[in-house]
């Protein structure tokens, strides 16, 4: 019995792990998204106050100001720590705004490894819904 049980938690766990997408993946999926939704840059997120994030990968990553106002942050490098981190600090040249190519966000997993923010893309409710299930 102990063995059945064993070998159907290791077929879960091996099939959840399949159908997660690699680093690689996500980051094109997410960049071909950007493309066909034409998004813009914009410099940075004045009156800024972290409500709440998704990790979409490495180099990708969804926040909230609001629960209605989500914003996708491209970084500049991979952030390895990013899909592992329980939270998520910010450095932030002014305490009340975020910038593209001058802040930066931090895995709480690794806060000695800042990730420059290289791009904040607007988004709407519904391309926040499509990004997150990119990886389901």
């Amino acid at each position: 019995m102990k063995s059945l049980i064993l070998a159907i938690a290791l077929t879960l766990v091996t099939t959840a792990c399949a159908n997660r997408l690699s680093n690689d993946a996500w980051q094109n999926q997410v960049s071909a998204k950007v493309q066909e939704w034409h998004l813009q840059p914009i410099n940075s997120i004045t009156t800024f106050a972290l409500d709440s994030w998704t990790s979409l990968g490495e180099h990708y990553l969804i926040i909230r100001t609001s629960p209605f106002k989500p914003y996708l942050l491209e970084l500049k490098a991979r952030c390895p720590s990013l899909n592992f981190a329980n939270n998520l600090l910010t450095k932030q040249a002014m305490s009340s705004s975020l910038s593209a190519r001058f802040d930066s966000v931090i895995p709480g997993n690794s806060p000695d490894i800042p990730c420059q923010i290289n791009k904040i893309y607007p988004l709407t409710k519904e391309q926040e819904k499509a990004l997150t299930s990119l990886d389901n």
